[in-house]
This record gives C-alpha cells, structure tokens and sequence, in this order.
C-alpha cells in the first residue's frame, strides 16, 4: 500500500535522503518516467565519446548560514561531492550558484567563498 505524501512540501527533503528519495519516487518519477529507468539517482549520467560523465546539481538553504563544525560553504561543497561519489564517479568540477538575500553582507559572503575555496581544494574539486 502506497503511503500518503503529505500536504506541503517538507523541509527535510532538502536533506537528502529517505524523504528525497521517496519525493523523486512518488512525485517526481510519476511525472518525468526516465527518472525511473535512470535508477533514481541524485545525479545523471552523462556518455559522451570517451567514457561516462556523472553531473549533479544542488542547492543548499540552511538557517543560520555559520554553524558548529562548519557553514554553507562548505556544506554545499561536501554534500554535491557526496552526490557524485555515491554513484561511483570521482569528483573533478563543481558547479556553483548562488541565491543571495538583498542586503546580505559583503563580509559573511567572502566568509562563505573561502569555505567554498577550502572545502574544494580538501575534496580536490575546482
């Protein structure tokens, strides 16, 4: 028996995961069928010429931006090579886009780029 989704879209599937996996499932899947026949993978596959290229792409809000142990810097950095890495493929390129709140301070945005930098140069990303 199939279970009920519920009413709004839940904050958790911003963590990957069952409930990710269950919205690409039960929501997405239905509507977009190569999702399925893809495998339900966070991530695509890519075959051009000369072997597979596995691509993802992501986006992060998380409340507060710095936290214990880390920011959003590098929390999108981590979680994008994860993506990648758990299809078997070896990161090599990110890439990257931002949505900026008006107003948000230049400061607390160069604190987030070097995360980003760091974070890259530890996965061996660019």
């Amino acid at each position: 028996m199939k279970k009920t989704l519920p009413d709004g879209v839940p904050a958790a599937l911003g963590s990957g995961g069952r409930a990710a996996h269950r919205f690409i499932k039960e929501v997405l899947a239905p509507v977009f069928p190569r999702l399925a026949a893809n495998g339900l993978y966070d991530s695509a596959f890519l075959k051009p010429g000369s072997g597979d290229i596995v691509f993802t792409t992501d986006s992060y809000t998380v409340y507060p931006l710095f936290f214990r142990g880390g920011d959003i810097g590098e929390l999108c950095v981590c979680g994008t090579v994860n993506d990648l890495a758990v299809c078997g493929a070896r990161p090599l390129y990110l890439s990257l886009a931002f949505i900026i709140e008006e107003g948000f301070p230049y400061g607390d945005l160069l604190k987030v780029l070097r995360s980003i930098k760091k974070a890259l140069k530890k996965t061996g990303t660019s």
